[in-house]
């Protein structure tokens, strides 16, 4: 991963960090997991419905902050968005 940890990646940008982080992979599965709706993840992380369309379509482009209201709504660690186990 190019500039340093995952840890200081989101804790130091406010940019979308494309080719830093590999594709959300898992944020669908994660979220059917859990019994939720697109519009019910988006209104828990207080992200718009279209930017978990977006994701879970494969978009590369996300933000830190992004990543990280994902993981806490969804109660993962940020990497297991994309990790497969």
């Amino acid at each position: 991963m190019k500039g340093g940890t995952m840890s200081e990646l989101l804790a130091h940008s406010q940019h979308t960090i494309v080719g830093q982080v590999p594709r959300l992979t898992r944020l669908k599965d994660l979220r059917m997991e859990r019994a939720l709706t697109q519009i019910e993840l988006a209104e828990l992380a207080g992200v718009a419905r279209t930017t978990i369309v977006r994701l879970e379509g494969g978009d590369p482009n996300v933000l830190p902050t992004t990543l990280r209201k994902l993981s806490r709504a969804l109660k993962v660690k940020p990497v297991e968005l994309w990790r497969e186990d």
